[in-house]
């Protein structure tokens, strides 16, 4: 009778743990990918700026990671995306016309949800990546939210 109430007791506290757990596992999902989306962010930051010096000097914008390093303006460790083992950031730059008929340079940066949340919950992170294809956004950063200071 006694070894059945520990059995009992011992699945309790089992089952107590893991109602535990599973409330707390999406808290703590959320607190890591804020942090990491933190990190990214300054990073995509530093990029813009580096991209702002590049415009400057060639009146467009650069695709190129080997260019901004090339010329100095950005370390070479900067294209990797944290967390990531090694991807690099997503690049783009192009011209774009106004409604004046005049040519604005643009340039995007970009870090998939797949990228930087690597080693994290794989079915916590498709379903973000699922919400944002689902709502039309990109699935994880990119520049288009950000706005670039140079501090």
């Amino acid at each position: 009778m006694r070894s059945h109430n520990l059995i009992l007791s011992l699945c309790v506290v089992v089952l107590a743990a893991l109602c535990i757990m599973s409330v707390y596992s999406p808290i703590r999902f959320r607190r890591e990918v804020a942090a990491r989306e933190h990190v990214v962010m300054q990073r995509m930051n530093q990029i813009g700026v580096v991209e702002e010096r590049y415009r400057q000097r060639h009146g467009a914008y650069t695709a190129d990671f080997a260019q901004l390093t090339a010329e100095g303006l950005l370390a070479d460790s900067l294209q990797y995306i944290p967390f990531s083992n090694g991807k690099r950031f997503e690049l783009e730059a192009n011209m774009e016309l106004t409604k004046t008929g005049r040519q604005m340079p643009q340039w995007n940066c970009s870090a998939p949800y797949e990228a930087y949340l690597q080693g994290l919950d794989k079915s916590q992170v498709a379903t973000l990546t699922e919400e944002a294809c689902a709502a039309g956004r990109y699935p994880g950063m990119n520049s288009a939210s950000l706005v670039i200071s140079d501090k």
